[in-house]
This record gives structure tokens, sequence and C-alpha cells, in this order.
């Protein structure tokens, strides 16, 4: 048997042919599998590409509770939100108060699965700003209520949705 010239390219119809040497028949055959290839790329292609697709985040609900106090007896705190490698701002600071709540809620609409959320909170002060605690965790699709514990002393509670 000698060497068969062959090639898999696109026909009019925008399927895959495996073109060889043989009869009709084997030409049918292989031109399917060719073809049930070609549609299983491109469904491999569509499912990795929904695993990346962007999400919104919702951060809502962000309050905190036993905020240690500062030299002068009181707390002025703030949070800071980042997701991934985005800044979404920060919260206006409450002041005067261990047991603050915020009423603004942030929105991103770039985010992915497994994107980290990171939340920074902080006691605003004169001179600068103490770092009282970083809370972070992983995105996961659905809706989520947590509490972090702050290393200086407190803790965050906060809400997400990612969808």
């Amino acid at each position: 048997m000698g060497s068969q010239s062959q090639a898999c390219t696109f026909n009019q119809s925008g399927f895959f042919q495996l073109k060889m040497g043989f009869s009709q028949d084997l030409f049918l055959i292989l031109s399917f599998h060719c073809v049930m290839a070609s549609k299983l790329s491109v469904l491999l292609l569509v499912l990795c590409t929904l695993s990346l697709a962007h999400a919104q985040l919702r951060l809502f609900n962000l309050r905190a509770s036993n905020l240690p106090a500062n030299l002068f007896g009181t707390t002025d705190g703030y949070v800071s939100v980042l997701c991934g490698a985005t800044n979404l701002g920060k919260t206006s600071v409450r002041t005067n108060t261990a047991n603050p709540w915020w009423e603004e809620e942030f929105t991103h609409f770039q985010a992915l699965e497994n994107d980290v959320l990171k939340l920074e909170v902080h006691d605003h002060d004169i001179l600068f700003d103490d770092l009282l605690g970083v809370c972070q965790r992983q995105l996961q699709f659905g809706t989520y209520q947590h509490d972090c514990y702050l290393e200086k002393g407190g803790t965050l509670h906060y809400s997400y949705t990612l969808g």
C-alpha cells in the first residue's frame, strides 16, 4: 500500500473534512469523525470560556464589632475594599464607635470565581491610619455571610454575592 495524502480542512459548510485517497464510503466516515472532533473542540473552548466568565460581585452589609480603641480611647473605623488587583474604594469613616455599620455597597462587574476579595479595616487618625486587620477570601458563586477576626482585635462582618 502506498502512502496516501491526507488533509483535514474546512468545507463550504464550515465543517472539517479529512481528505485521503480512499473510497467515497471511507471518506464519509473519516469526514464524520473529523466533524465530531471539530465540534468537541468548539465545545471544550466554550466550556473553558464559561469557567472564566466575568460575574458581578456585590459586597454589602459591612459592619464591625469590638474594634480596639486608639490612644485617645476612640475608634474611627473604615474599610478599604479590593477584588483581585482592582481597588473598589473605601467606606466612609465612622467616628467614635467600636461597633461601626457602613451603608456603602460595592459592585464589581469584572469579578471572577476564585478572585481574592480583600477587606482592610483601618482606624483613621490625624497623622496616619492604623491597620486593624485584613480579611481575605476567595470568591465563590452564590451569596455568603462571613465573620473575620482582626489581628488587632474586633470582628468584621460582611456579606457578598457573586453571580
